[in-house]
């Protein structure tokens, strides 16, 4: 799986070894679509394997990390389990 990143848009590619991947993906994206931390299936090409998603977000690092993180990670794990 080959990542690409542009104007908010981030585009996942899968080859043909990875097609459970990327069937998989598409399964949780969709079952998980209403909650706000999960991206939004911009577009599926099923020709060329690809799906395009919105960005989420930044990665978290130390310097931008918010102050009740445990309990966000407590949240989505909590849907996540469900």
């Amino acid at each position: 799986m080959r990542i690409s990143i542009s104007n908010q848009i981030v585009k996942k590619y899968f080859s043909n070894n990875t097609l459970s991947q990327f069937y998989n993906e598409i399964f949780w994206l969709k079952k998980l679509e209403k909650f706000s931390f999960v991206p939004k299936i911009k577009n599926i090409d099923y020709r060329k394997y690809i799906i395009s998603i919105s960005n989420e977000g930044n990665e978290i690092s130390k310097r931008n990390k918010p102050h009740d993180w445990p309990k966000q990670l407590n949240k989505i794990l909590h849907i996540l389990k469900k």
